[in-house]
């Protein structure tokens, strides 16, 4: 008994001491001079449950997915701009659009693969955000992704 006890601590620190989520992705592929035949934008939503925590505060994290193809008139978006619909906040706008650009700034000198990571403490939050920006070209694609760690602090 005493054992369960002390693991179902554990697990209960372990998961309120840091999560991790992507937060953002862009595929493009095969564009043309004028932009893409075919854009999709998706939203999501990811709930954390967290053991023995009423789900009204399990955290929600925004995932936003773009995927841009085929040669056509059509832009690929790059950035995101605040909406009341999700849960993304300021600080995040600001960390995915400028990480995004860096990325495609990358891409457009010919560094095809990297990683960036930006911390930043939010006033009033019990934790660290961490940002990761990946691009990379695989398969005739450009991917780049953005995950969002929250680590206490």
């Amino acid at each position: 008994m005493r054992k369960n006890i002390i693991l179902i601590t554990l697990l209960f620190i372990v998961t309120q001491n840091a999560f991790s989520a992507k937060i953002y992705s862009r595929t493009t592929s095969n564009g043309g001079p004028n932009g893409y035949n075919s854009v999709s934008r998706l939203h999501y939503e990811i709930v954390f449950p967290i053991p023995f925590v009423d789900s009204d505060y399990w955290p929600v994290i925004d995932y936003t997915s773009i995927t841009c193809n085929g040669p056509g008139n059509e832009v690929c978006p790059k950035t995101i701009a605040y909406s009341p619909e999700q849960n993304y906040d300021q600080v995040d706008i600001n960390f995915i659009n400028t990480l995004v650009n860096m990325a495609d700034n990358n891409i457009e000198a010919s560094n095809n693969n990297g990683t960036y990571t930006s911390n930043v403490q939010v006033f009033n939050e019990t934790f660290l955000r961490k940002y990761t920006v990946t691009w990379h070209f695989v398969n005739n694609q450009y991917l780049v992704e953005i995950d969002r760690t929250n680590v206490q602090i």
